[in-house]
């Protein structure tokens, strides 16, 4: 089954709150997050047919899509798409570009990948990527030049402000019911904070990725809702 949108980025934009949104919505299929087959060559080396596979789960579904939030800042990646199936769908978010960093930087240590005593202004020198990923406008012209009116641009702060008008816009652009209401639509997903315990971010996070392979993608949905992902990890 081939795909027939995409969310392309930014990083820590929303895009994990969007694709649990999109994915409640019963015309919409995301088996999995991230595949990031435009951008990684091992990954688009295999081929179409290999990454059609991926949405052979979704059924009946009147959309199937996928979200991998590096699309965005790859050179290639506009054209590739393009040349997959220039009727795509694309959505983009962005967000205030300090918030967007800050919440990288967060997001870093609780990875382990910036270590927990580094100062914020350190980082920046040592992570240019920090800074980097929050430059939107040169990875947003070349999607707009090649997709126009196929691209959806959101601003993450709108979003958050008013959800419910929001998820209504980006479910009529995709042509689905606009008056569904998703159950995450209230519940912000991988907000930027300093976390307490690394090593109980990455059990938790490694605990997600086994959920969504094992097609538990509501569960994980419910426990976040009820507040057991913010218990575990304070």
């Amino acid at each position: 089954m081939k795909p027939k949108f995409l969310g392309i980025g930014g990083q820590r934009c929303g895009t994990a709150w969007i694709y649990n949104c999109l994915d409640e919505h019963p015309s919409l299929c995301l088996p999995q997050k991230e595949l990031n087959f435009f951008v990684h060559d091992e990954k688009y080396d295999q081929g179409t047919t290999w990454y059609e596979n991926h949405f052979n789960s979704c059924g009946s579904a009147t959309y199937a899509g996928e979200m991998s939030s590096l699309y965005l800042y790859d050179k290639r990646a506009p054209q590739r798409i393009y040349d997959f199936d220039p009727n795509l769908k694309l959505i983009a978010s962005i967000r205030n570009p300090s918030d967007r960093t800050y919440s990288a930087y967060l997001n870093g240590i609780a990875s382990g990948e910036i270590p927990r005593t580094k100062a914020f202004e350190d980082a920046l020198n040592d992570f240019p990527d920090l800074l980097e990923k929050s430059a939107y406008s040169e990875g947003l012209e070349r999607f707009k030049g090649i997709f126009n009116e196929n691209l959806l641009i959101l601003v993450y702060e709108e979003i958050v402000a008013n959800p419910e008008k929001w998820f209504s816009a980006i479910y009529e652009f995709l042509e689905v019911d606009p008056n569904f209401s998703p159950t995450m639509a209230r519940v912000e997903v991988n907000v930027g904070r300093k976390p307490k315990s690394t090593w109980v971010d990455q059990q938790f996070n490694n605990a997600g990725d086994l959920a969504r392979a094992l097609n538990l993608r509501k569960l994980l949905r419910w426990a976040k809702k009820v507040g057991i992902v913010s218990k575990l990890r304070n």
